[in-house]
This record gives structure tokens, sequence and C-alpha cells, in this order.
């Protein structure tokens, strides 16, 4: 585990199937509370998820998900709720599947397999900050996943997603995936009838720290001050360049109007 106090030593948990000349690839969730894997071997495919516990190390609970003969790519959508798995090379199915693993139940994740398409050579799977997942393919585009979020075919799987001028293969960068799980709040005080003292202040977590602050009334920093009755906009932008906005409403009860935007 690595904390504050460094790094601890291994934790090591015996749990699962067992992997024969396996390859392909394991993804922790954005919220760290999940292990899925897949690996392509001369022993047949492997696709399973895991609980996992940020505190502990601990990984428990296997779930066995039904392989189509070999799979390589996996990853879990930005809210946590799906797991796609991919087909690899060679393999009887070159398919991308779904499973919603919303509800923790291993009949009910396996019930829930969805078919998304198919295509050549499949390969890695991996989120970005613009909220898309892309898909290695082993030709010169790279697949696109628009809405990785939405259930079954809405999830919107485009083949032709952008050229990449070669082909990307079967492998893509890999990110700790919980600096894409950006979350933001805003609260604030109320403000006196005769003299503009309100605040309102922006909580961002996961992203990418430090951010920069702009308010709708120009103010930069966390927590906007000076505030009369009204409603105030705040756009937080972090160190890769994506933005999150958040609007603020001042009043003189102690009722508070938030509605997120992006």
């Amino acid at each position: 585990l690595v904390t504050a106090a460094g790094v601890s030593a291994p934790v090591i948990s015996s749990t699962g199937a067992v992997h024969i000349d396996g390859k392909g690839y394991m993804k922790a969730s954005p919220n760290g509370k999940n292990i899925g894997l897949a690996a392509n071997s001369n022993g047949g495919g492997i696709v399973e998820l895991f609980d996992f516990s940020n505190t502990t190390g601990i990984v428990s609970n296997p779930i066995s998900l039904p392989p189509d003969n070999c799979n390589y790519g996996v990853s879990f959508s930005p809210d946590n709720n799906k797991f796609y798995v991919t087909g690899f090379e060679s393999c009887l199915s070159e398919e991308l599947y779904q499973y919603d693993v919303s509800s923790g139940v291993a009949a009910t994740i396996i019930a829930s397999k969805t078919f998304i398409a198919s295509d050549t050579y499949f390969g890695a799977l991996q989120n970005a900050p613009d909220g898309k997942m892309y898909v290695a393919l082993d030709f010169a585009d790279v697949g696109v996943i628009n809405n990785p979020n939405a259930a079954g075919v809405a999830c919107g799987y485009v083949s032709n997603g952008f050229n990449v001028g070669g082909s990307s293969s079967h492998g893509l960068p890999y990110f700790i995936e919980s600096y894409f799980d950006q979350t933001a709040t805003v609260s604030s005080t109320t403000t006196g009838c005769t003299v503009n003292n309100g605040t309102a202040t922006i909580n961002i977590s996961g992203g990418y720290p430090p951010y920069t602050y702009l308010w709708s009334n120009g103010q930069t920093t966390q927590t906007a001050t000076g505030l009369g009755v009204g409603t105030y906009t705040v756009t937080a932008t972090g160190t890769n360049g994506c933005s999150i906005i958040q609007i603020a409403t001042v009043i003189n009860s102690s009722s508070l109007a938030l509605a997120p935007t992006s």
C-alpha cells in the first residue's frame, strides 16, 4: 500500500483462477473498489472481477465471467458501473462486450453480458480525460466508445475513431484512472440584506491538481468572497487543461442551489 508514510510490505491475496502463460490486462476501477482482468492463456481464456480494499490491500470475492475462447483488453467505465472486455487476435470471437457490474451480484453481472461490436484484432481499452474510452485496433484507426457509461449499444462504439498514422496494435498507454475520477462540489455562506458578505467555495477531488479558478465575477481564488445575492459560475482547470464548471447561488437564507454543468 502507498500512503503518506511510504510504501508498505506487499499484501498477498490468494484468490481467483490460476493463470497459465497468460497475456492480457488488469485494471482497477476509477473509484479503486474493484479489479478486473482478462488473460489469453494456453489453458484457456480467463475474465475475472474482484473486490479490492484500498485500505487493507486485500483482493477478494472473485467473479468468473464467461470468456470467448480468449480475451485481452479490459476497462471499467468512468462511473465504475460498466466493465468492457475485448477479444484478442486469432480468437474465434474478435468482439467487444460490456457487463453491467453495478449490482455486485455474480449471476446478475454474468446475465448482463452485451455484445457491442466486432472488429479486427481488438486490443487494449483505456479511459481518457475527455470521458471517452479508446480501443486499440491492429490497423490504422483507433476505436472510440463515445459514451462508456451508457448501457449496451448506446455506449456509441465507433471503429474509425481517429487515424494515428499507423497501427495502434494491441496496446494503449496505461494510466491510473482515478486521475480521471474528477468530482466537484460547491458550498456557500449567506449574505446580509445590506452588506455583500457572502462566500462561495469549490472543492475538487481527483483529476489533475493543482487547479486554477475563475469565477464569473472575475475572482481567481478557490473561495469567492464579498458576494451579494445572485448566481455565480466557477470554472476550475487542472494541469491537464481540462475544466469542470459549477454554479453556486448565494441567497439570504441558509439554503444553497447547486447545478453542475460539466
